[in-house]
């Protein structure tokens, strides 16, 4: 027996076709969206802050390869993308958004905490990773999620707050340089992945994948 495509949105959140989870009804998928979107965000808001807080942090921890600070963010973001679809195929969706936002948390601590330049360039880059894998796992967890005709409106409002964080991000960055507070800029990453954390750990259902791990690692060299 055979079922027809899903009508609505709130219909393929109830009957997810390429997954196997627990039935989300709409509130729970809205909710499950939200803290994806959050998580979400706390990339471009990094991505586009930094840059105003750069004077001052050169400035305190007196170093001179300053360049590196918000290059090794991209490059950290840019570097874990090729690997994010074979890990959410090994580890399990749910559980590789979990680690990427908790890489991001500790990528952000690192920085707060930063004693000189090499240090935060270190936690720019842990930073970096979370970021990418954030945004790669939302993706597939909504493309998961949600059926290709209603993907394309979805995927407009994920680029919708991407654009947001983005705008201000160096609004954001420009008052706590002006406070004198730049490691506020990462401190205030903390308290939004753990709210993330705990919502997607709460509702997100993903199965775990099946079979060895040895298998399902295989083409990762």
């Amino acid at each position: 027996m055979t079922q027809s495509a899903p009508s609505s949105l709130t219909e393929a959140v109830a009957q997810p076709a390429e997954i196997k989870a627990e039935r989300p009804n709409a509130v729970r998928f809205w909710t499950i969206f939200l803290a994806l979107g959050l998580a979400l965000g706390l990339s471009p808001l990094e991505l586009t802050s930094v840059s105003t807080v750069l004077p001052s942090v050169v400035s305190q921890l007196q170093g001179a390869n300053f360049i590196w600070i918000s290059a090794a963010y991209s490059l950290g973001s840019t570097a874990i993308v090729p690997l994010s679809g074979n890990l959410a195929t090994a580890f399990g969706r749910k559980y590789c958004s979990l680690a990427a936002i908790a890489v991001f948390a500790l990528g952000s601590v690192l920085c707060a905490t930063a004693h000189n330049i090499p240090w935060l360039i270190a936690g720019r880059g842990l930073q970096g990773m979370g970021g990418g894998g954030v945004v790669s796992f939302t993706n597939i967890i909504v493309s998961d999620l949600v059926p290709l005709k209603d993907r394309g409106w979805i995927t407009g409002i994920l680029n919708f707050i991407w654009a947001v964080f983005a705008a201000i991000g160096p609004v954001v960055g420009g008052a706590l340089t002006n406070a004198g507070q730049w490691r506020w800029l990462f401190y205030l990453n903390l308290p939004i992945c753990g709210l993330a954390f705990a919502l997607v750990y709460m509702l997100v259902t993903f199965e775990l994948p099946v079979g060895p791990l040895k298998e399902r690692i295989l083409d990762w060299p």
